[in-house]
């Protein structure tokens, strides 16, 4: 059992449900199908969802696996640690630089650009066909959002400096 998964999970669900609980007292426009409650209430299912597979997953019983190097083994544990923090870091910072390249580029091509490079920094190994599948992804995935949000939702996304 993970502990940490399982304590992470617990708090994260209990979040989920203060924030559902806590969409029932926005006030509910008559002209809006969605109203302002709808995407809170959305994000909050989506969360304790999550919330719940972690925990679920930190229940399970490790298999023990028996490696004869096991020097080998602990090598390769700390390596992989060392990549995941720099992966994290570089991810943090790209989400800093999307952020701030918003009001350049504007939400469309600032999200694909962002979704690619992040899909780039997660894989290990990196063809142009798996390239090809990211834009198509990333394409559909902020087609998606500006439809949910630009026209359902009646949100203004940033259009950029450049095609202002």
């Amino acid at each position: 059992m993970k502990k940490k998964d399982l304590v992470i999970g617990i708090i994260f669900l209990c979040i989920s449900g203060i924030f559902f609980v806590a969409t029932y007292s926005f006030p509910k426009p008559p002209v809006q199908a969605a109203g302002p409650s709808f995407w809170p209430k959305l994000m909050s299912v989506f969360l304790a969802i999550f919330s719940l597979t972690l925990i679920l997953t930190s229940l399970k019983k490790p298999i023990n696996v028996k490696n004869e190097d096991n020097e080998k083994s602990e090598h390769r544990v700390i390596n992989e640690e060392k990549e995941g923090f720099r992966r994290s870091l570089i991810g943090i910072l790209m989400t800093g630089f999307f952020i701030l390249a918003l009001n350049f580029f504007g939400f469309i091509l600032g999200t694909i650009g962002y979704y690619l490079s992040i899909k780039v920094l997660v894989s290990k190994k990196y063809t142009w066909k798996n390239l090809m599948f990211a834009l198509v992804q990333a394409t559909l995935l902020t087609a998606l959002i500006y439809i949910s949000f630009g026209e359902f939702l009646n949100v203004n996304l940033p259009t950029g400096i450049i095609f202002k």
